[in-house]
């Protein structure tokens, strides 16, 4: 129970900050931009097809926020699922934070294929809109570009120097990854 907890304290916690901070960036930069009158009149017209709620209404910047905001939250957390699975199995040094790599490459194939399947998902507006995320990759795509990468350092150096632990104060379990 205590591996669990080593394991699933640093991620959630990491993965909630981030989740948390992209979701309010993203509606404030989309509600103010909509305010603002900064967004074209085509991505306008988009969110209104998308959302239902014609573009004059006094909600509409409120509900195209919501759903970009959504759609940005969504894809932050489907992506660092997909690379929590590559810590678990780690299958280079690279991606051990939380024990040694392994010689089994089934998991990191399995990421190759969660990756692709959900960039077909956003790739394609019916089944974007049956997820209920909007088909705006180029959007969020600097977003996920920018956090994961901080995610993924900032979990992954957690794990190495057992920060949780230390802050905790709780008993240090033996080292089994190398932090050179």
């Amino acid at each position: 129970m205590g591996n669990l907890a080593r394991f699933v304290g640093p991620a959630s916690l990491v993965t909630a900050a981030f989740a948390a901070a992209i979701y309010v960036v993203v509606y404030q930069l989309v509600d103010v931009g909509i305010g603002r009158g900064e967004v074209p009149s085509n991505v306008l017209q988009r969110f209104s097809e998308y959302t239902g709620v014609d573009g004059s209404e006094a909600g509409f910047a409120d509900a195209a926020a919501t759903v970009t905001a959504q759609t940005a939250l969504s894809t932050f957390t489907a992506v660092t699922a997909f690379i929590l699975i590559l810590f678990l199995a780690p299958p280079r040094r690279f991606f051990a934070g939380w024990t040694q790599p392994v010689k089994d490459t089934l998991p990191a194939r399995l990421v190759l294929c969660l990756f692709a399947a959900f960039a077909l998902v956003l790739a394609f507006p019916p089944a974007a809109h049956y997820f209920a995320l909007l088909p705006a990759f180029k959007v969020l795509l600097p977003v996920i570009l920018i956090t994961v990468p901080i995610w993924f350092f900032l979990l992954r150096g957690m794990w190495r120097h057992r920060l949780l632990e230390r802050i905790l104060d709780l008993p240090q379990r033996p080292s089994t990854i190398e932090t050179s």
